[in-house]
């Protein structure tokens, strides 16, 4: 049997499509080909990202077990409390299209996700306040927005001229205080161009996750000239040191 024809919405099976309702199944028959509407491409977009495990709203997670010698397949991973989390639903689209689950030469992985807790931060909370608000109990609350009821006027300044202590000068409340640049500052612009380049790209596996973050490293010191001083007769210890830039 040939293997048929690529589809926009999946490499040509209707167990690989995740439109079709034979998407996880053993079937090896032709996807008949779907309209691509809005909503379409949305499910395939969606089962897309989640087959890569890079979904923005969703986290995911992976159980392992030995090759067919695994009754446990189906329980998705343990909480805190040492007990199954229900809160992981299986992530179908990984793996093998439509099962969530693959099997390899010693062991086989189950493929789980679940959405992202977002905590919405509260209005008061976006208050930029130095005061410590706290109701009846002692207990730390919100800021509730400006002008604070609850706080007390200033009381007035009474006193004399004589006795009411100068107001700093203008140098004394903004000294001019040399800034010097960061030594390191070139090292974190590498990196970060580094991972301007790879946008929105993150390998799903250890081994090449593992090689960018060595190459943001070795983009890291190449760009710094500066060292941490190792001398064992130093009096400072452990401070920076410039490094001078060989030029071949």
């Amino acid at each position: 049997m040939n293997k048929p024809p690529a589809q926009w919405c999946c490499n040509g099976y209707n167990s690989e499509c995740p439109l079709c309702p034979e998407y996880g199944t053993s079937l090896l028959d032709p996807c008949p080909g779907h309209v691509a509407t809005e909503d379409t491409r949305s499910t395939v977009d969606t089962a897309r990202l989640h087959a890569e495990r890079r979904h923005p709203d969703y986290e995911y997670a992976t159980t392992t077990g030995p090759r067919k010698q695994w009754d446990d397949s189906d329980v998705p991973p343990y909480g805190d409390d040492g007990e199954p989390d229900t809160s992981w639903e299986s992530n179908v689209d990984a793996g093998q299209p439509g099962t969530g689950w693959e099997r390899f030469d010693y062991t086989e992985e189950s493929y789980w996700r679940r959405r992202k807790q977002s905590t919405p931060v509260p209005a008061a909370f976006t208050v930029a306040c130095a005061a410590l608000h706290t109701d009846g109990q002692g207990n730390v609350v919100p800021c509730p927005g400006y002008p604070h009821a609850d706080m007390a006027e200033p009381e007035p300044d009474n006193r004399d001229e004589d006795t009411r202590p100068e107001a700093p000068s203008a140098e004394e409340s903004n000294p001019a205080l040399p800034v010097e640049p960061d030594p390191r500052q070139p090292a974190y612009d590498a990196v970060y161009e580094y991972i301007r380049q790879l946008g929105g790209y993150l390998p799903p596996d250890p081994v090449h996750r593992n090689a960018i973050i060595w190459r943001a490293v070795q983009a890291a010191l190449g760009a710094t000239t500066v060292g941490r001083c190792v001398s064992s007769h130093c009096v400072d210890g452990d401070h920076m040191v410039f490094i001078p830039e060989v030029t071949p």
